[in-house]
């Protein structure tokens, strides 16, 4: 199937496009029906048939038009015409009564008699009326009536007519038996009103959905009839990915039969260049769609097509911004509620109240992809990387695609530019082998010049650094120096890597080496250079290189990371200066930068400032603001004045948890403890709308972990209820990577006191650098309990390795330890100053207690 065929059935034989229709097949037989049924004083006759496009309108019109024609009994009192996309001649009534009596001419062979006819009613102020009478009474005398298979019937005639021509249609459709419009429409079409009444209320209209699963399968068990039987697909084995696909596309005919071909039956690249001849058809027409559109619903729409996949109202808001600030979601939300009305997207709903939105015609949005910004933007190609990784999803199928694909590039008559199409997709595809892409580098290339082999070889590189970052974030070491050295340029990511791999591994020496060999610095890759530089307390290697690369990178960007070396280096008023300077130049990031400079600086008054600012800026969150009031300013007007704006989520219980006990220094303790029941409901509401909010994900704010780290020592110090604090661990566990250090202590306590020793937390917990002296009492609490477990031998390791800082810390803990290990370690105890031991006592004494408990409790 090509060009002219994938994108006009109307090409197809009329055999041909019967033979081929196997979808929609009840919704044919409900709309013949009232075709062959309907009475000619029915008013309610004509159909609208409305859908997206590529769901198969054109073919059901011309479906219906030959079934008439082959239906004996029909073909003697009808007489359909079709009117396909491609008549923009027919702008007014009068043009459509003209073309009618050219068909009929044609039709009767009357060597042109009808239409002829007409030059009698030329320059009549009544032309239109009279032309359409003498059709009327053409198709009257040969006991026809006439149907209409009007193609996208709105956009192409019905929006174009004249007011006074609209109402004469209307008319005529209310009034004359012997005229019946069969028409589609990619768009709901405006149902306006003529004298009172609404134009569509004349039509029967049927909506067409996308395939589902089961027709998708059926439509591509027809694809499969004619083709080579390698290039067939099992098709019960592959049902889940048929679904997929399905799903996908949106089940748009038209998208599902072009992705088959590119995936499964395209030898030289022919379906992908007829994609891009079709996308260059339906540019006025899409462009159009969009240039209609208000301001911020086109920057809504570019966000969404250019993310493909559902998104979230959220996520829109984030990465808009109008005159240097945020939009905020509420105005998101309420365009893209105008934007599902006018079917330009889709809702997705979840399980929570976060839907998700995509573009509603998936076509449109591989044209938007296609055809709105930089032709080497990775974006473009994402729905063929999508549908890619969906088909082929294992090493062996991909291993067949990419041999066939090189055989078919190696055969001399692949297209070079779907060769560069694939290639791109491939090369953005993280499922794809990295390591493969070399050998289809080398086939492609053959057909470019060199900066297009540059370009694609760049694409490779690029592929190969991304994959060996997520072997390094995997901890698969080995893979990723494997791919970095398939590099054989000296990349600066590449060296940059390597150097993190090495000092992961203890090869410091090594990192130093790479390290000298970069000469040179990229935008990308600023920040990753300083950090590395900050690690080895190399800033004069990174001040060197970030001098000879200035002249190439992005002002604002060279500001910032100097900001970052500065803050590295706990020198903040210069931090603060270069960040100051990177946000004036357009870095926003700078801005949070320059709130956490002044923090480090306690310059908490400036400090303030700047975040009232952001806030009405759009550029802090109000939760940031929350926290400067709860936690650093102390100031509880000030949160009570903010938490008014803000949602009701899990930070908001936190802060008026933090209320109610007094979060200033003057009334730390005012009222905690006298109402613990109302303490731990707002808590726990916290942590139940936290774990809502986030269903699936990690939950980022760190007010989560500290919310449960209250809440658990609510539980254990306030009530001793040490099952709820269990069951409290169990929910949370995974929901956040934030390593809040109370909170572990306080779950290493909890664990061992359910007789779950988890030796690798508690050694975490004991490592010394993290012992703040806020922390002394639970971790005392700790260690006493592992005593009261006999887990002398595991304190004694503990103490061992972290020698003897850990010792003089805990000194009376310690000597407990070696009293009940003396028989062990008898010269030990020895070493024990006196007045250590009533504290040594008391603490054997607390031991032997809890042994006690522990053993009543078995």
């Amino acid at each position: 199937m090509n060009e002219l065929t994938l994108y006009n059935p109307a090409s197809l034989s009329e055999d041909t496009l019967i033979e081929g229709f196997i979808v929609r097949t009840e919704l044919f037989k409900d709309i013949f029906e009232i075709i062959s049924n309907t009475e000619s004083t029915n008013n309610k006759s004509h159909i609208l048939i409305q859908g997206q496009r590529g769901l198969g309108k054109t073919t059901l019109l011309l479906r219906l038009k030959y079934e008439i024609e082959r239906d004996n009994k029909l073909r003697k009192s009808i007489l359909p015409v079709y009117f396909s996309e491609e008549s923009y001649d027919v702008n007014s009534l009068a043009t459509l009564w003209e073309k009618l009596l050219k068909y009929l001419d044609e039709y009767y062979n009357t060597d042109g008699l009808y239409y002829n006819s007409t030059e009698d009613f030329v320059d009549n102020e009544n032309y239109e009326e009279l032309c359409f009478n003498y059709l009327i009474n053409v198709i009257r005398s040969k006991n026809k009536k006439i149907v209409l298979f009007f193609d996208n019937f709105g956009e192409l005639f019905l929006d174009i007519l004249k007011q006074k021509d609209k109402e004469r249609l209307y008319s005529i459709l209310l009034n004359c038996p012997l005229i019946q419009v069969i028409g589609s429409s990619a768009v709901v079409l405006d149902n306006f009103k003529i004298n009172g009444e609404r134009f569509f209320d004349l039509f029967n209209i049927f909506f067409l959905k996308g395939l589902n699963a089961n027709e998708t399968l059926e439509l591509i068990k027809k694809l499969q009839e004619n083709c080579s039987a390698d290039s067939k697909i099992n098709l019960n084995k592959s049902k889940a990915k048929i679904e997929t696909l399905s799903i996908l596309t949106g089940g748009v005919i038209r998208t599902i039969m072009m992705l088959y071909q590119v995936l499964l039956d395209d030898p030289y690249g022919k379906a992908l260049d007829d994609l891009e001849k079709i996308l260059d058809k339906v540019t006025p027409l899409y462009k159009h769609r969009i240039e209609d559109l208000p301001i911020q619903q086109r920057k809504i729409v570019d966000v969404i097509a250019r993310k493909w996949d559902a998104t979230s109202a959220k996520e829109i808001a984030n990465e808009i911004r109008e005159d240097g600030k945020r939009i905020s979601t509420k105005i998101v939300s309420a365009q893209l509620n105008q934007l599902e009305k006018n079917n330009v997207i889709e809702k997705k709903s979840t399980s929570n109240k976060n839907n998700l939105y995509q573009i509603k015609e998936r076509f449109f949005n591989i044209w938007y992809l296609m055809r709105n910004g930089d032709r080497r933007d990775k974006k473009r190609v994402v729905w063929l990387t999508k549908f890619l990784e969906i088909w082929y999803d294992d090493e062996d199928s991909q291993e067949i695609f990419i041999k066939k694909h090189i055989n078919a590039i190696s055969s001399g008559n692949y297209i070079p530019s779907s060769a560069l199409l694939v290639f791109e997709a491939l090369a953005n595809s993280e499922k794809f082998n990295p390591l493969k892409l070399d050998d289809i580098l080398r086939h492609t290339t053959k057909l470019f010049n060199d900066n297009e082999v540059k370009h694609l070889s760049d694409l490779v590189n690029s592929r190969k650094i991304t994959a060996a970052i997520t072997r390094y974030q995997q901890n698969k070491f080995d893979e990723a120096i494997n791919i970095l050295n398939s590099i054989k340029e000296n990349d600066t990511s590449k060296l940059l890597i390597l150097s993190q791999i090495y000092i992961e591994t203890g090869k410091d020496n090594l990192a130093i080496e790479l390290l000298n060999h970069i000469i040179y610095i990229t935008d990308i890759d600023l920040i990753f250079f300083e950090k590395i530089c900050f690690y080895f307390d190399k800033f004069d290697l990174f001040f060197e290189v970030l001098n000879r690369s200035k002249d190439s990178l992005i002002k604002s960007n060279v500001e910032y990371v100097i900001g970052e070396a500065y803050y590295d280096q706990q020198i903040y008023n210069n931090a603060y200066n270069h960040f100051e300077i990177a946000y004036k130049l357009g870095n926003v990031d700078a801005y949070g930068k320059m709130i956490s400079s002044l923090f480090n600086l306690r310059d908490f008054k400036k400090m303030e400032g700047l975040l009232l600012t952001g806030f009405n800026m759009s550029i802090v969150d109000i939760s940031e603001l929350l926290n400067f009031y709860a936690f650093y300013a102390k100031d509880s007007d000030k949160l009570k004045e903010y938490l008014i704006l803000s949602p009701k989520n899990g930070e908001y219980y936190l802060y008026l948890y933090l209320l109610d006990i007094g979060i200033t220094d003057d009334d730390n303790n005012t009222n905690h403890g006298e109402d613990n029941s109302q303490d731990v409901s707002k808590l726990e509401q916290s942590i139940d709308l936290f774990l809502k909010e986030n269903k699936g994900k990690k939950i980022q704010s760190k007010n989560f972990m500290l919310c449960a780290s209250l809440l658990l020592s609510h539980y254990v110090d306030l009530l001793g209820d040490y099952s709820k604090g269990l069951n409290l661990i169990q929910r949370i566990e995974g929901k956040s990577d934030q390593n809040f250090y109370p909170f572990l202590v306080m779950k290493a306590i909890v664990l061992l006191v359910n007789n779950i020793l988890d030796k690798e937390l508690i050694m975490d917990v004991l490592t010394l650098w993290r012992i703040d002296d806020d922390d002394i009492e639970n971790i005392n609490t700790l260690m006493i309990n592992l005593l009261a477990k006999s887990e002398y031998e595991f304190l004694y390791e503990i103490f061992n390795q972290n020698s003897a800082i850990l010792k003089e810390r805990f000194k009376p803990i310690y000597y407990a330890l070696m009293k009940l290990l003396n028989n062990t370690y008898p010269d030990e105890i020895i070493k024990m100053g006196d007045e250590l031991r009533i504290p040594v006592e008391e603490i054997i004494e607390d031991v032997t207690n809890l042994k006690e408990v522990y053993n009543m409790n078995k």
